[in-house]
């Protein structure tokens, strides 16, 4: 239920979110690190909210966050992670006076924020399918006629998998240690050396 994944998506993200404000409000001398929750650092009447410098780090560390469901069946989860990290980011483009660009944040937190593996190819098509719905709807109708939106590739943020185990399409077995040690290869791994040297010291 979507109450569930809500509770879960928020209680994961918040601490995450406070944590890496917190690391960006102590550089700053001039404040007091005090704050315990999310609320305290975006509250309007803070003196955070009125360091617009801080304000726009705060948005650059929130494109920095990874969120990785393991096991993502139909993208519940993830579409909960979408929901908090919009929320957050609405608040702080609030703070800034700016209006946010509904459509343009929900891509950029599909495309750079959210990850999931399942091992049933038919729950990762549902759900890319999912987040392409989320997305579309807040989309411009207008820039759609104009052939100006196109849907994201996410086919690298959605994969088919087993997250025990590792890629299940790989094609495993056992190879003794005589296979690295021809001299073909050891000369191929030499040769990549140099290559990749920057320095004649390297």
């Amino acid at each position: 239920p979507d109450e569930i994944t809500s509770y879960i998506a928020k209680n994961t993200i918040e601490p995450i979110v406070l944590e890496r404000f917190k690391e960006i409000i102590e550089r700053e001398e001039e404040f007091d690190n005090n704050f315990s929750t999310l609320d305290d650092i975006l509250k309007e009447d803070s003196e955070i909210a009125e360091n617009k410098r801080i304000l726009k780090d705060f948005l650059y560390e929130l494109d920095k966050i990874r969120i990785l469901d393991p096991a993502v069946g139909s993208g519940h989860f993830l579409i909960s992670a979408l929901k908090e990290l919009l929320q957050i980011k609405n608040r702080i483009y609030y703070l800034l006076g700016e209006e946010m660009d509904i459509y343009k944040e929900k891509l950029n937190i599909i495309l750079n924020n959210l990850y999931g593996v399942d091992i049933d190819d038919i729950a990762v098509e549902i759900a890319k399918l999912r987040l392409w719905l989320a997305l579309i709807e807040n989309l411009d109708v207008e820039a759609l006629k104009r052939g100006e939106v196109l849907l994201p590739n996410i086919e690298y943020n959605v994969r088919c998998g087993n997250s025990l185990v590792g890629w299940v399409d790989e094609n495993l077995k056992q190879l003794s240690i005589s296979y690295l040690c021809d001299d073909e290869r050891i000369m191929g791994v030499l040769e990549g050396l140099i290559i990749n040297a920057h320095t004649s010291k390297e």
